[in-house]
């Protein structure tokens, strides 16, 4: 079991790598939002208890599970460029802006959808809560997405810091507006992930850092995805691909097998290419 430090400052706890049979739970879990499926299936691969955790801990975990039991290759990301370039009277395009010529500002606002390689995982000191708060628990946050379903999202978000033993939807109810307001100030996120973007119409590069997403940042498969790796695996290569086997391991194998069948694929081309050259001699 892998060691983790949790921005808390605990130091007891350890997580496994998180096996292939749990991926449709997981895949459930992120798909339809649901914390309680996500939650329950990851504490099968840790020594503590997940849901009396702080919530900023768990997110922490996260990232850890992530990092322990996936390859560390692309990501997918959809954003918005929103920075404007510059156009002149003879339309060479600018992304300074012109200095002693006309020119008309235009905004690029194009959706990129890019793969990203590289990305870094910060981490922020840890931040008491003053009189009247507390950092929420996983089980405060589990309560909050789901009264969030019927009930405004920020509201709840929000309410979950009030330092308070009823159920989260009576301590709204009896929450002032300052306290809520209190509250929005000391919301914390105890880790970020940084990446770096290219827009593909102005070119310019960006950096963005965004707060883990928790039901959002693994990279599930679902049960299609998961049953085509194994029988390209099985018919092709004869693995037997256990039901427990990482998901590491699994997307490592697969990995290799794609890169094996496309180099003999190229290698045939290659083949047929040179034989049709012969015949044309």
């Amino acid at each position: 079991m892998l060691e983790i430090y949790l921005p808390s400052g605990r130091t007891d706890v350890r997580i496994k790598q998180i096996t292939a049979d749990v991926m449709s739970s997981l895949y459930n879990a992120q798909k339809y939002r649901l914390p309680d499926l996500f939650v329950d299936t990851l504490q099968r691969f840790t020594n503590v208890d997940l849901r009396s955790m702080y919530l900023e801990d768990f997110r922490y975990m996260v990232a850890m599970f992530d990092r322990n039991s996936w390859p560390q290759s692309h990501r997918m990301y959809e954003w918005r460029c929103t920075q404007p370039f510059f156009v002149d009277m003879k339309g060479n395009r600018h992304y300074e802006r012109p200095q002693g010529r006309k020119f008309v500002e235009v905004p690029c606002e194009l959706l990129n959808t890019e793969e990203v390689r590289s990305q870094r995982v910060i981490e922020h000191k840890w931040q008491p809560m003053p009189p009247g708060l507390r950092h929420p628990t996983v089980q405060r946050w589990i309560d909050a997405e789901i009264l969030a379903e019927t009930v405004c999202r920020d509201l709840v978000m929000h309410g979950m810091y009030i330092d308070s033993d009823l159920p989260l939807d009576q301590t709204l109810e009896y929450a002032s507006p300052m306290e809520l307001l209190n509250a929005a100030n000391f919301v914390f996120v105890s880790c970020e992930v940084e990446t770096t973007h290219t827009c593909n119409r102005c070119f310019r590069k960006y950096k963005y850092k965004n707060p883990i997403d928790i039901l959002g940042y693994f990279r599930v498969y679902s049960d299609t995805s998961m049953m085509n790796m194994t029988l390209d695996l099985a018919s092709a290569k004869g693995i037997y691909v256990p039901d427990d086997i990482t998901i590491n391991k699994l997307l490592y194998w697969h990995s290799a097998y794609v890169q094996d069948r496309n180099k003999a694929a190229e290698a045939r081309a290659l083949a047929k290419a040179a034989n049709k050259g012969r015949r044309g001699g």
